[in-house]
């Protein structure tokens, strides 16, 4: 599978409420004003279709609002034919950037035989990719959150990372969740499944075999994971039929499900 090669760039405080956005790779960047400049000859960035559908990312006019988590490659020449290796962009709060034009494609990103839908960006030499600055914004807290929530975080990154990355996610909107990083933590480790066995969480993979791959994870939605853990919580989910049916093929696999508190009260 394709990994990505994570950017150069963080943000640093600004006294005004807002951060900076630093990139050190002056190969394909320069400040100039209050932007950032794109000085290759050709760049893709690829915005997830999710984003646009749960307006995390919205046209503006001729530029794009967005959530700044998503996968982006340099090229070395402008017909994009030698390509550089695919990077995160990982500024986990809104920007606004400024592509010469984007397109709907369908693509097999990280070459794991699956393709998805994006919305290609497309960049060539001076363009302004962003603003050097970006505000305090508590709205991308709940932009994050519901993409993290959707397993619908790029596949590109570690599940390692997932944790930092949320924790920057926090800083760029000055939020304080007021809960350890187990807690946050646990939360992640239900949404992040095994490939091989979507019942068992993919830290429980990690924690028997260090030697894993952190990259080989499904996502699982809420409602995919209450249908996994307990068939009288997924119930209460709009698909009945389906979590029926999942229901009996586990009862005929003997599989163990979690009791709900409900279900505690219901029946004590």
């Amino acid at each position: 599978m394709h990994r990505t090669v994570t950017s150069k760039s963080y943000c640093s405080f600004l006294p005004l409420g807002g951060y900076e956005l630093k990139f050190i790779d002056e190969k394909y960047f320069k400040y100039e004003d209050e932007n950032i400049i794109f000085t290759g000859p050709y760049m893709q960035a690829y915005i997830p279709s999710f984003y646009f559908e749960h307006n995390l990312s919205y046209e503006l006019g001729d530029n794009i609002s967005t959530l700044g988590l998503f996968n982006f490659k340099t090229f070395n020449d402008p017909e994009g034919q030698d390509a550089n290796p695919i990077r995160l962009f990982n500024i986990p709060t809104t920007i606004i950037t400024c592509p010469s034009k984007h397109s709907v494609v369908e693509l097999d990103l990280y070459n794991s035989g699956e393709k998805d839908v994006y919305v290609l960006l497309e960049y060539f030499a001076n363009d302004v990719f962003c603003p050097r600055n970006v505000p305090k914004d508590i709205k991308a807290f709940k932009s994050f959150l519901a993409v993290l929530i959707q397993g619908k975080i790029p596949k590109s990154i570690s599940y390692d990372d997932i944790i930092s990355i949320w924790e920057k996610n926090q800083m760029l909107g000055d939020i304080n969740l007021g809960v350890s990083d187990t807690v946050q933590e646990a939360f992640i480790a239900k949404i992040y499944r095994n490939k091989e066995n979507r019942l068992e969480t993919f830290g429980a993979v990690l924690g028997r075999d260090p030697k894993h791959s952190p990259y080989d994870y499904i996502t699982a939605s809420p409602r995919e994971i209450t249908k996994l853990e307990s068939t009288f919580t997924g119930i209460s989910f709009e698909n009945i039929d389906e979590v029926l049916t999942s229901a009996v093929v586990g009862g005929k696999e003997n599989r163990e499900e979690n009791i709900s508190p409900m279900e505690e009260i219901l029946t004590y």
